[in-house]
C-alpha cells in the first residue's frame, strides 16, 4: 500500500509504503507490518502488535481532530 506522508514535516520523506511479510517455513510463521519510507527509514511489527497501536493512534487522531474543530467554532 502507498503512503502518501506529504502533509508531514522534515526529516519525514515524503512517500513511503506498507506491507505485509511472512516467513516461508513448513511451520506457522507470524505476519508482520512493515512500512519502508524514502531514505531508509524502517518499522517492522508482528500484526498482533499493530492492530492495538493503530486503535490507539486512530483514537489520537480522532481527538485532535475534533479539538480542531472546536477551535475552528
Amino acid at each position: 500500500m502507498p503512503l502518501n506522508i506529504g502533509a508531514g514535516s522534515w526529516p519525514i520523506p515524503p512517500t513511503g509504503v506498507a506491507f505485509l511479510t511472512e516467513s516461508v517455513a513448513p511451520w506457522r510463521c507470524s505476519t508482520f507490518l512493515r512500512i519502508l519510507v524514502d531514505g531508509g527509514a524502517e518499522l517492522s511489527m508482528a500484526i498482533e502488535s499493530a492492530g492495538p497501536l493503530f486503535a490507539a493512534l486512530t483514537d489520537l487522531v480522532t481527538s485532535g481532530l475534533a479539538g480542531q474543530e472546536a477551535n475552528w467554532r
